[in-house]
Order: C-alpha cells, then structure tokens, then sequence
C-alpha cells in the first residue's frame, strides 16, 4: 500500500493549529454576535482546510457572508450553525478521550493480552487481525 505524497506532509501540530483558529474565531464572533470583514476571512480559509462536506462549508460560507455584509447580529439559526462546527477545546477533548478509555480498559486489556499470547505462540498473522467479540454493555458495569 503507498500513500498519497498529500498525506505524507500532513502535521498534526498545523491540523490542531487550524481548529484552534478557527475556535478562536468562532468564538469572537459569537460573542460580539457579528462577524466582520476579518472573522469572515478567518473563517473562509479555515473552512476551506476542514473536513466539512462541501454542502455544510457551502452552508457556512453563505450564513457568515450575509451577516458580514448585512452588519446584522447573528441570528439563532446562524448561532447554532457556527456552534456545530466549532473544534472542541483540546482539553475538553482529552478529557473525554481519557473517561471513554478508562470505561473501556477492561476491553483493552483483553485485546492487549489475545494478542500478545498470539505473538508468543506463533500463531498470530502480522497483516490480519482478528475481530475479537465485544462485550455487552452492562448497567451497572464497574469501572
């Protein structure tokens, strides 16, 4: 398998980079509630970097170009649109990443250990892996 030469160049740093701008921006405008000529070109090439579907940047786009031109405050349905699209906070998001990783230790450390006893007996295929089972959710599941 080769990879694109695209995704050979692409850095972590300027992805997490990108969505802490386009937070910030998001952000500024929501909290005066307008978005002026500078957020409004914030906003268009940081949503041109994003993994949006052309329709939702298209949607975007046509929202804060209009309140941009109309010098109006945003509307609720504007507001919640930008709310939808706004990167979470780094560290909210590593907080949540830790609590569904702490629920799911369990899990973790059985696919952990299937495939160490497979290293070790020989048994295991390096380019394969074999779907394990989940296991069933339970309500009073013990963390």
């Amino acid at each position: 398998m080769t990879l694109d030469d695209n995704w050979k160049s692409i850095d972590i740093a300027d992805i997490m980079e990108d969505q802490a701008k386009l937070r910030h921006t998001i952000e500024e405008s929501l909290l005066d509630g307008q978005i002026d000529d500078e957020e409004l070109e914030a906003i268009t090439w940081q949503l041109r970097r994003s993994g949006l579907s052309k329709a939702k940047k298209d949607q975007v786009l046509e929202a804060v170009k209009k309140n941009c031109e109309e010098q109006v405050l945003l509307s609720d349905e504007d507001t919640a649109l930008l709310r939808s699209i706004t990167p979470p906070d780094p560290a909210k998001d590593w907080q949540d990443c830790m609590l569904i990783l702490g629920n799911e230790v369990g899990f973790l450390k059985t696919i952990f250990r299937v495939y160490c006893l497979e290293g070790r007996s020989g048994t295991g295929d390096m380019d394969t892996v074999r779907a394990l089972p989940r296991p069933i959710p339970t309500a009073n599941r013990m963390t």
